[in-house]
């Protein structure tokens, strides 16, 4: 067999050449790192509604586009041309596992409009051994017991520099940019990486010191938005009731833009017209490809005063013990997050996910799980059925599409009665029936008629880490006299869920409602107010020790180390310590900590709880007397 593989085209330039719709020749160049063209071949590049389209031509004036993989970067963004060819690989990658693995390229600054972004600001200062910020949160990960990196090896085919999230260490360029990756693409190169989990709890960087100022970098610059944007996103944070205080913010805002609009490739190419994209694609287009869900989500995670960056890349699936393509059509978008004490981490938010073989995220609607919506009435001694309203359908409503249920349950007396879905039809907009085209999972309601409605509050609570669960059943608040009125006692349980570790934490509890020794808590509607828990992390310092001899030829070393501030809770230890540093010739050097771990007396790894100054000592060696 003859495998003729695509050339691969980089251009590199300015939008500021775009005339009549056309992209000056003058205006841009082929970078050096990619193949170009073939002699004789032409190309011109052209935009309509935003969208760049590439056509390349031979001598005798046909279309050879399809020979070619073409990259734009322009103003510092990176992009994929609708033309060219999708199928062609971008990258290669040889996993002994397999993965879903996303290579970033580059992240971005500030938003300008339409699909702008202004190139985002390097942070200059570096972490021991010249690695950039962008390693904080694969240092953290490193902590975890039995985490175990995963090796890769990466073949650019198509001239960008492209690396794993939470990479490591391996034979490739270690980055200084904490925005984008640069390094040698002219051979294959390998990364050790570790795989994200599903819980942050206990996971902090070992560098806190640094960690610190680096977030105060964060903030000032990935914060930013234009008035409309922050106006509109303040609004839908209002709606959605969505607070920065929920542990669960991340993953609900990922859903929410994942469910506000329908992936579509053919969707109107008006919408890159736009002043502000986001703001067209949630509340007037409601359909698009990942850019505009990564756009939307970016800007609503900043209005939430979580710091976010836009990032473009490939979206790789990889098999094990072979190299696996990864075409041009799987060149993605997606938001990396700042989680305080930890560093970035990627969040998916293209709607229905990604999928093998999809452009940037495939729609995968095929099941679905329906619920009947929660139905609620005052006592007033009629009978009340389930409202025909069901969960589970938003997207394909959002779409167009129609229902019509029916669901049992009905209740007079004060109490709670479950719902089911006896019968459900789903129409496209066009009124056909489609539902026999959904695996649908059918799940259980609740019906509810009570007396009176009492509302629960818990406090806002802030303490230093001490190891310890914050108790706050003593300062629940609730009107009292209500519950008086109606002859209630009440028992309060706490969460399940033990809030020791440093962080923002829902203050979470429950109640139950007692009548003449009776559990009375169906009959009455109970509402929740959380407050918050904030956990601050203990100061402390630790500092290497100094290390002196005379010259004997040998190397001067100092593993040791001293806490000089800040003290560690009783049972903790300090564990893990790596140092850097040695001094054979006369003269004198820094001994540098470059880790640690401190666990407690159950051997738990609690590193996250302290924030931590790692200072150097002194190595000198001494001329002979």
């Amino acid at each position: 067999t003859l495998t003729v593989e695509p050339r691969c085209v980089l251009v590199i330039g300015e939008t500021g050449g775009i005339s009549d719709g056309v992209l000056d020749p003058a205006s841009y160049q082929f970078s050096p790192d990619c193949d170009g063209l073939i002699r004789g071949h032409n190309m011109q590049i052209s935009f309509e509604g935003g969208i760049a389209d590439v056509l390349i031509s031979n001598e005798a004036a046909e279309d050879v586009t399809k020979n070619y993989f073409i990259i734009l970067q322009l103003d510092g963004n990176t992009f994929f041309p609708s033309s060219g060819n999708q199928t062609a690989p971008m990258y290669k990658i040889y996993s002994d596992v397999k993965d879903t693995i996303y290579l970033k390229i580059n992240s971005y600054g500030d938003y300008l409009g339409q699909e702008k972004w202004a190139i985002a600001p390097t942070y200059e200062n570096l972490l021991p051994g010249e690695y950039s910020a962008a390693y904080l949160t694969s240092l953290a990960l490193s902590l975890q017991k039995n985490n175990k990196p995963v090796t890769i090896q990466i073949e650019s085919v198509c001239g960008y520099y492209a690396l794993p999230y939470y990479m490591l260490d391996g034979d490739y360029q270690i980055q200084t940019s904490d925005c984008m990756y640069k390094g040698d693409v002219s051979d294959a190169y390998s990364v050790n990486y570790y795989r994200y989990p599903e819980t942050t709890k206990n996971l902090a960087t070992p560098y806190g010191d640094y960690e610190k100022a680096y977030r105060k970098f964060v903030y000032e610059n990935y914060l930013k938005l234009d008035v409309a944007s922050s106006d509109y996103m303040e609004n839908l944070i209002r709606k959605q009731g969505f607070s920065a205080s929920d542990p669960d913010i991340i993953k609900k805002v990922a859903s929410y833009i994942q469910n506000a609009a329908v992936y579509n490739l053919d969707y109107p190419k008006s919408l890159e017209q736009e002043e502000n994209v986001a703001i067209a694609f949630l509340e007037t287009y409601k359909e698009g490809v990942c850019r505009h869900y990564s756009i939307s989500a970016t800007l609503l995670f900043r209005a939430l005063g979580i710091p976010a960056r836009y990032c473009v890349g490939a979206l790789a699936f990889v098999e094990a013990g072979q190299w696996t393509d990864i075409p041009g059509g799987q060149a993605h978008a997606w938001v990396e997050v700042y989680l305080d004490g930890i560093g970035w981490v990627m969040v998916e938010v293209t709607g229905g996910g990604v999928s093998e073989g999809g452009s940037d995220g495939a729609e995968d609607d095929s099941s679905l799980t329906v619920k009947p919506v929660p139905s609620r009435f005052l006592f007033d001694r009629k009978n009340h059925t389930a409202l025909s309203r069901v969960t589970g359908l938003e997207k394909l409503e959002a779409a167009g599409y129609t229902y019509t249920v029916s669901i049992s349950g009905s209740r007079a007396a004060a109490g709670k009665t479950v719902t089911e879905i006896q019968d459900i039809h789903i129409y496209s907009p066009n009124g056909q029936e489609v539902t026999d085209q959904y695996d649908l999972k059918l799940e259980k309601g609740i019906l509810q008629v009570y007396y009176d409605s009492f509302t629960f509050r818990s406090p806002d609570i802030e303490k230093y880490y001490d190891g310890k669960p914050i108790e706050i059943l003593p300062q629940i608040y609730y009107d009292s006299r209500l519950l008086a009125q109606a002859n209630l006692n009440v028992k309060f349980l706490l969460s399940e869920d033990s809030v020791t570790d440093v962080g923002t934490h829902l203050n979470r509890f429950a109640v139950e409602l007692y009548q003449n020794g009776q559990n009375v808590t169906d009959m009455y509607l109970i509402q929740y107010q959380f407050g918050t828990l904030n956990i601050k992390s203990i100061d402390i310092t630790i500092q290497a020790l100094d290390a002196q001899k005379v010259y004997d030829g040998t190397e001067l070393v100092s593993n040791e180390y001293k806490l000089t501030a800040g003290t560690l809770l009783q049972g903790h230890y300090i564990d893990n310590v790596v140092y850097s540093g040695s001094q054979t010739n006369i003269g004198r050097s820094d001994n540098n900590i470059t880790y640690i771990a401190i666990y407690d007396q159950d051997g738990n790894n609690v590193t996250k709880n302290y924030s931590v100054t790692l200072l150097p000592g002194k190595l000198k060696v001494t001329r002979p007397k």
